[in-house]
């Protein structure tokens, strides 16, 4: 089991690929990993998540501006955040320093906008919930690889922070909360494969 973060766009003159995609990530998934994907930087406008955020099982993540607080009431909403008919997840993705390179044998940063700023942070969340869900499913004899992309989004959903000042018409459930997620993982766990069988 692992998490995959994917920041890319398959374009319109590259459309007669999407099957390739399709096939590629439908197997990556069936493998076991657990696919975050950036929704895209088309928005305000409705229905512009781009594909492979389109895809019904990946998890796409949106980003919101922190406005360089701690604080979660202050959240605003990205504009260009792409919109869809998707569930989509959110995490901070406006002005994040990102590495860009070498220069003279040191590292080069740079201050970046986006969802692909946004994604990686729920990428890095997804990575310390499967550590645990390994650990868990040991313990509790549960079938690993089956049920980890669904078990992730449910995990999402039930622990994510409501936006006060950001209309759910596109950001989903909210920001998921990694200290709340891991510290209820194993009842969870347990509730959620209870309701499988």
């Amino acid at each position: 089991m692992m998490a995959l973060n994917m920041s890319i766009v398959l374009s319109k003159p590259k459309w007669h690929l999407k099957w390739q995609f399709d096939r590629l990530i439908d197997a990556a998934i069936d493998a076991g990993i657990v696919i975050f994907v950036a929704a895209g930087n088309n928005g305000p406008q409705k229905n512009t998540i781009t594909y492979p955020g389109s895809h019904p099982r990946v998890i796409t993540i949106n980003a919101i501006d922190d406005n360089n607080t701690p604080q979660f009431n202050d959240n605003t909403e990205w504009n260009s955040s792409s919109r869809g008919r998707k569930k989509v997840f959110s995490a901070p993705g406006v002005e994040i320093r990102a590495a860009s390179g070498m220069e003279d044998g040191k590292p080069v940063y740079t201050i970046m906008s986006g969802t692909s700023m946004a994604t990686p942070f729920m990428t890095g969340l997804g990575e310390l919930i499967l550590q645990e869900y390994a650990r868990l499913s040991r313990a509790n004899k549960i079938p690993r690889d089956t049920i980890a992309a669904e078990f992730i989004q449910f995990m999402f959903e039930k622990y994510s922070y409501d936006h006060p000042h950001i209309p759910n018409q596109w950001e989903g459930p909210g920001v998921p909360q990694a200290h709340l997620i891991l510290a209820n993982m194993e009842a969870e766990l347990l509730r959620f494969t209870a309701l499988l069988n």
